[in-house]
């Protein structure tokens, strides 16, 4: 009899033991509050609910600022989480806790932005991005087609960057490439960075005042092309200055669909990178191989001559 309960005892200890560890904690940290940031938080929180195994996420906004990402990471570590999903703030910064985790046992997926290549191949299970080069590249053919068919040949355009970044780096440099092959006679007379919206607007604002015959505005990141959109529309420019940028969410797409502003969204889907690094963490933690350090994202293209499209998009993020 005894036997019988010491046996039942241990296949009850032991389901519950697998129960236990079939239950994992991931650390997930965003960069800002932007709409971009909050797409990819729902996005880890779907793909959290729809995993086989319960998640806990504990998420944290590092508000882009390497001290406040430092106390967050160290507080990861610390709890050694099983995983850990992170948009770094700095190639240099971030370095340093992204390497402890690793030596931790902690897989870490990047999403975004993350320490520069050759430490990410060292520290990084897989790095969640995008091609963008190629992305600035298609918003500068977008504003370049546009600029031909309204047959303005010699416009100046202002810039709203995130330039501290590498990402918005190679973006600029890809639009300033296609754009340049269109429209040759194109002058970037001013280049700022904002990263917020209410910033991204005074300094979009102060543009328009300096440089009354600004053409067109190139928003590297959402929050720049709903300032600049703003400011615009502020300095009762509507229909005569027009935003080509990056990143759609629920302002950039209704600021699409009205369509007198922004003309134009190259977009990486927020929700699906936050479902995709959920997907990487669950595969670092099963022990399967790395699909490769960099993990490239489709980008996909919002036109405000395509208002069902826009419409669509709207209708499903309500």
């Amino acid at each position: 009899m005894k036997t019988k309960i010491a046996t039942t005892f241990m296949v009850v200890l032991f389901l519950f033991t697998l129960a236990s560890a079939q239950d994992l904690t991931i650390g997930a940290l965003w960069l800002d509050a932007s709409e971009f940031y909050s797409g990819v938080k729902t996005g880890i929180e779907q793909g959290a609910e729809a995993a086989d195994v319960n998640i806990k996420i504990l998420g944290n906004n590092s508000q882009g600022d390497a001290s406040i990402e430092a106390e967050q990471m160290q507080t990861l570590i610390g709890a050694n989480v099983d995983a850990i999903i992170i948009s770094a703030v700095s190639e240099d910064s971030s370095l340093a806790f992204i390497q402890q985790a690793a030596e931790a046992g902690i897989p870490v997926i990047c999403y975004n932005t993350c320490i520069a290549q050759e430490n990410a191949e060292k520290y990084v299970y897989s790095w969640v991005t995008g091609d963008h080069f190629q992305q600035g590249g298609g918003v500068g053919k977008a504003m370049g087609e546009y600029l031909v068919a309204e047959g303005i040949m010699t416009p100046k355009i202002a810039v709203v960057s995130c330039e501290r970044y590498g990402a918005c780096q190679e973006r600029i440099a890809g639009f300033t490439e296609e754009l340049k092959k269109l429209v040759p006679e194109a002058v970037i007379i001013d280049n700022q960075e904002a990263l917020e919206v209410d910033k991204a607007t005074e300094v979009a604002t102060n543009m328009l005042t300096a440089n009354p015959d600004i053409t067109a505005f190139y928003g590297e990141a959402g929050n720049m092309v709903a300032g600049a959109a703003v400011a615009i529309e502020q300095a009762g420019l509507t229909g005569k200055v027009v935003v080509f940028g990056h990143d759609i969410s629920p302002t950039t797409a209704n600021l699409l669909l009205d369509g007198q502003v922004v003309k134009y969204i190259n977009a990486m889907l927020a929700e699906d990178f936050g479902k995709k690094t959920v997907e990487l963490a669950l595969a670092a933690v099963n022990g399967e191989a790395s699909p490769g350090v960099i993990y490239n994202m489709t980008p996909v293209d919002f036109f405000s001559s395509k208002p069902e499209e826009v419409q669509a998009w709207i209708d499903a993020h309500q």
